[in-house]
């Protein structure tokens, strides 16, 4: 049971770094939301909904599939404009 709680945690700390390497949340503020006691959903940590999220800096803003595509649209053409870095 330790060597799997052991293996849970080091998973855990991969997620956590990885999330806060690529939002504007920190590691320590994501792991004071999954461990809140007092908003535990489920035993799987704070819900956040939305404008929650960005709030938090773990998304950058809320939106639907259209908004998603002209984002996506936007990123395609700033990858083209820029020039190739080799």
């Amino acid at each position: 049971l330790g060597d799997v709680y052991k293996r849970q945690e080091r998973t855990q700390d991969r997620i956590t770094r990885f999330i806060a390497a690529h939002s504007k949340i920190t590691e320590k503020r994501l792991v004071d939301l999954m461990l809140n006691p007092t908003q535990l959903v489920k035993d799987v940590g704070t819900l956040l909904e939305g404008e929650e999220a960005v709030r938090e800096g773990i998304i950058d803003e809320v939106g639907g599939i259209h908004q998603a595509f002209k984002k996506l649209y936007e990123l395609i053409d700033e990858k083209r404009e820029k020039p190739s870095e080799m």
